[in-house]
């Protein structure tokens, strides 16, 4: 969680606003008891006890303990971050997760607001994912999900980015004009089913959407799930740049 948004919460001030009275409570109870007086007169009746140590004995610990609670502080943030890392990206694929795929579409959808430059999105769904685990089993068809993200991400533009938006199905983000878009995901669609041709009814769909003035990001994503590629697209030779 961002510390701006922490300090923020709720549980923060109630903590804050909890602690604050225990301490004046306890600061009052110890002026009506005089407890420094107490310790003093036990100490000096006491003193074999060696009781006038107590109180930098606790400021000693109060410090040790301080520390501990730093370090161990600095610890968890660690852990939270590499929690965070395994939630926005695969760590064997490197492609980004759902999570920070729709934090990454909201910045781009409103850079393109802001700016009027388009981006386009590209989404590639792998079909009959059930008949596949049936017939080569969950380990083989994590291997082809792997894959195919691999060649996606060799494939794809300069400038893109790659999101696993579900297990089966893939979104890229690409700042380019329609037409460039659509011959792309035509080339990609070609080389990813000649990758799958051994493989009985296993194939790729691919939709392709463009941002249009006044267009908002769910309906940029509806307009996927309604579209089919082979409608719109024609067969257009053109030169794109690979990603190294």
């Amino acid at each position: 969680m961002d510390k701006s948004l922490y300090t923020k919460s709720d549980s923060y001030f109630k903590d804050v606003v909890a602690l604050l009275v225990f301490n004046f409570v306890i600061f009052f109870l110890f002026i009506q008891w005089e407890v420094l007086e107490f310790l003093y007169q036990a100490s000096r009746e006491y003193e074999h006890w060696q009781l006038d140590e107590i109180i930098p004995l606790g400021s000693s610990l109060a410090f040790s303990l301080s520390i501990f609670a730093y370090r161990r502080i600095n610890d968890v943030h660690k852990i939270s971050a590499a929690y965070r890392k395994l939630a926005d990206q695969n760590p064997l694929a490197n492609i980004l997760s759902r999570t920070a795929g729709k934090v990454l579409l909201q910045s781009w959808h409103q850079h393109a607001s802001y700016t009027a430059e388009p981006f386009s999105l590209v989404r590639l769904k792998i079909t009959d994912v059930k008949q596949m685990q049936s017939t080569y089993g969950d380990c083989v068809t994590e291997g082809i999900f792997f894959s195919i993200g691999q060649r996606i991400m060799q494939d794809t533009l300069v400038n893109s980015e790659i999101v696993q938006w579900h297990r089966d199905c893939f979104l890229i983000l690409l700042p380019n004009s329609a037409q460039l878009v659509l011959d792309f995901a035509s080339a990609l669609q070609i080389s990813l089913n000649r990758d799958l041709a051994a493989m009985d009814n296993a194939f790729i769909e691919i939709q392709a959407v463009t941002w249009k003035h006044g267009m908002s990001l769910k309906s940029m994503l509806q307009t996927l799930e309604t579209i089919n590629l082979d409608t719109v697209v024609e067969n257009n030779p053109s030169v794109f740049e690979r990603k190294a």
